[in-house]
Formats: structure tokens, sequence, C-alpha cells
């Protein structure tokens, strides 16, 4: 939910940032006394496709699923914003202010900002009411579904013991780098640490041979792809940019099975953001019995 709320903010971003060369603009749904247009919709769209993950865009989805499920969260929105205000929620002027500056300072000059605002057809009055909008609609998910979330230590023991097989560490590689502009050298440092011993070799070159543990995920690509082709106790040159490194492969630590207190903040996340879901999803629920929706056919 806390992308989705940087996703609103997107959408209010490109409202100045895009344009849609004079496209007629029509209503596609009604929310109480909101509406809901063919513009709001394409620019649902645009942002959608944006924050779709590699797998999802593999997925090939069609445009009419796409349009439906950017109305869906446009209503929800909708659904939202009317129960946020509803409330005495204030929204402080500072608040709006800074958000609307961080726009700002991301043209060239304030000019530029203004003019920009001008060929869409916005106002500064009307960016700074989305923003405020926007404010609301988060304040009131916080006080109506944040708030409700709770995730006990008990919680957090039970999905450990039911997973238990699947935690385990990655592996771990554990090299030893250097880098020069003479490759012959690095060659002959590399052959030392192979025929001799690491631990002569840091005695002798220390101040250029640094160790490194570290999972894949946090290897620089091109480590990883040439560790990929090297064993236990086997080294490469090779060039990066202009720069000459040697990576020795000392020794690969297996997975090993991840204590409680090891991934206990992992699993708070994944139950948090799970709980966090159902009671989100209930919400809408309740806010749609009571709110009257119209969608019309042609999206």
């Amino acid at each position: 939910m806390f992308m989705r709320f940087l996703v609103a903010f997107f959408t209010i971003f490109l409202m100045a940032k895009i344009g849609f060369g004079g496209e007629v603009n029509y209503i596609v749904a009604k929310v109480n006394n909101q509406v809901i247009t063919s513009k709001d919709l394409e620019d649902y769209k645009k942002l959608l496709s944006y924050r779709l993950s590699e797998s999802e865009r593999g997925a090939d989805l069609d445009e009419e699923e796409v349009a439906e499920t950017s109305l869906k969260r446009l209503i929800e929105d909708k659904l939202i914003l009317s129960e946020a205000k509803k409330e005495d929620i204030e929204v402080p002027g500072s608040q709006v202010e800074n958000r609307f500056m961080a726009m700002v300072s991301s043209y060239p000059s304030r000019q530029d900002f203004e003019e920009s605002l001008s060929e869409k057809g916005l106002t500064i009055t009307l960016l700074k009411e989305k923003i405020r909008e926007q404010y609301l609609m988060q304040k009131a998910i916080d006080k109506y579904v944040r708030s409700q979330v709770d995730i006990s230590p008990q919680d957090i023991s039970r999905y450990y013991e039911e997973n238990k097989e699947s935690m385990v560490s990655s592996p771990i590689y554990v090299i030893y780098i250097a880098k020069a502009q003479d490759r012959d050298f690095l060659k002959s440092l590399g052959e030392l640490i192979v025929e001799k011993d690491i631990e002569l070799a840091k005695n002798l070159y220390g101040d250029i041979l640094r160790k490194v543990e570290s999972e894949e995920k946090e290897l620089r690509g091109e480590f990883l792809s040439v560790l990929k082709n090297l064993r236990e106790k086997e080294f490469t040159v090779f060039e990066i940019e202009g720069t000459e490194y040697l990576i020795y492969l000392h020794a690969i630590k297996e997975p090993r099975p991840l204590s409680l207190d090891e991934v206990k903040e992992d699993i708070y996340r994944i139950l948090w953001n799970k709980e966090f879901s159902r009671l989100f999803a209930e919400w809408i629920r309740e806010l749609e019995k009571k709110s009257v929706i119209k969608v019309h056919n042609d999206l």
C-alpha cells in the first residue's frame, strides 16, 4: 500500500509532465458525487504500466485488463477520499508545500515548471489540492487500516515453525580482490596465492589485497559473472573500465539454517503486509457497500 501511495503522488507529478494533445475527456465512472474521467484513467494506466515488475510485463497483460485494474484502483481512491473528507483530518500546509516544492525542483527552473502547468491546463492551486487529497487519503488509511494491524511474537514464531525448511541462508562467497594497472603483476599475485599461501600474500600485499564475504545479491554484477566460472582456490584477472582486477575464490560457505532471531524482522514484514492487505480489502468492501458507484461500460 505504501508503494500505491507513491504511485498516487507520481500520478500528480505526471499531471505536470505529460500532455495529451487535445484528447476528448469524458466520464468513465462516478463514485458518490465524484467523477473519474478518461484522462484520469489514462494517467493511471500509464502509471500502472510503469510500476509493473519485469515478470509482470512478461505476462502480456492486454489493454482491457490494464484498464479494468486501473479503474478499480481509481474507484478505491475515490472511496478513500470520500471517507477521508468526512473526518476532521488536518493536513499541514507545510506538508503540502514541501511536496509541491519537490515537484518544482525536478524542473530546470520555476518558470519552466509554471509554463508546463499552463500548457496542460493546470494551476498551482489545483496541483496543491491534489497533493492535499493524497495526504488526506493516507491519513484515513493510517486510521482505519494501518493502526489495526497487529502482529504478535506468537504469530512470528508460528510462521517460523511452519516455514522452517525454507529459512536458510544464501551461499556466501569468500573472495580476495586486488586492483592495479599492471596485469602481469596481478597474475603473479594470483599465482603466489594459489601456489604458496593466502596468508603470505596478505603479509606481502595486504595494502591492495582485500577480503570480501558476500551473498550473490551483494556482489557487483561483473564480479559475480566472473565468479560463476571459478572453482574454489582458483583466480582470474580481468578488466573493468580500464582497471585490471584480480579475483581469487577462497571458499563458498554453503547455506545454513537460519535461527528465529535472524529472520524475525523479515517474517514480521511478511505478516504485516499480508494482514494490512486483508484489512484494507475488508475496509474497501465496507466503503463500497455504503456508496453509490456507477461505471460506464465503454472504457
